[in-house]
């Protein structure tokens, strides 16, 4: 580069700054449990074709009874990990590989509350798995 080709785009340095520093007061930070302990991990689905929803949207039926849901029924089916880890149930999620048999055995499922959570029982591959939700009424049934 030649000097009568360059023309510089700062004129003038910057002035330093005199900081005062700010002291942190330490503390030891204590992981209660472990994201491992109260998530569970869903594998992985190789897919040919993309996925196409079952439905677009619920029934005018539906949409009615789930907004009529009281505060209380929907706290019952909140946080459902933490309450099926403390009474050593988790293991009765349905996994990925489950969710076939979940789909074509719902209709024979059992209304059941496990951890004072409400929720279906089903029986898949001589195993008994819960299905945490709320049971809402309607015209179909």
């Amino acid at each position: 580069i030649r000097e009568d080709n360059f023309t510089p785009k700062v004129t003038k340095l910057p002035s330093p700054l005199t900081l005062t520093p700010y002291h942190c007061d330490t503390e030891i930070y204590e992981v209660d449990r472990n994201i491992s302990d109260v998530s569970v991990a869903l594998e992985n689905v190789p897919c040919v074709n993309p996925l196409k929803p079952i439905r677009s949207k619920p029934s005018e039926a539906v949409m009615c009874a789930v907004a009529e849901l009281s505060e209380e029924r929907l706290i019952e089916t909140s946080n459902v990990t933490e309450k099926l880890l403390e009474c050593d149930k988790i293991d009765m999620l349905p996994t990925i590989k489950n969710l076939g048999e979940v789909v074509k055995n719902i209709k024979k499922g059992k209304r059941e509350r496990i951890a004072k959570i409400s929720g279906l029982t089903l029986d898949i591959d001589k195993a008994k798995k819960f299905i945490p939700g709320q049971h809402v009424n309607t015209p179909q049934g």
